[in-house]
């Protein structure tokens, strides 16, 4: 479990007329075992959406998937090697 969160919430509201858009940020610290095993199971995670990718046939959803690969591509680069 981390020992410091820092969090903004990401979401947009309406005040007034005026759209305000607000960002989440997340601060997690991991030991290098946490951050091992987080590394494993999110690669594990882009090779299943590498496949189920490839058997799709609706367009909207493998859009989804590329998105949901390039975010976990993106929390990768973040982690430790």
């Amino acid at each position: 479990m981390p020992s410091e969160a820092s969090t903004r919430k990401r979401s947009v509201m309406r005040t007034t007329g005026s759209w305000v858009a607000l960002t989440r940020v997340m601060t997690l610290d991991l030991d290098l075992k946490e951050s091992t095993v987080l590394r494993e199971i999110l690669s594990a995670q882009l090779k299943q959406l590498g496949i189920e990718s490839a058997r799709t046939y609706t367009h909207d959803y493998r859009e989804l998937l590329h998105e949901r690969t390039r975010l976990v591509e993106k929390v990768l680069r973040k982690l430790p090697e």
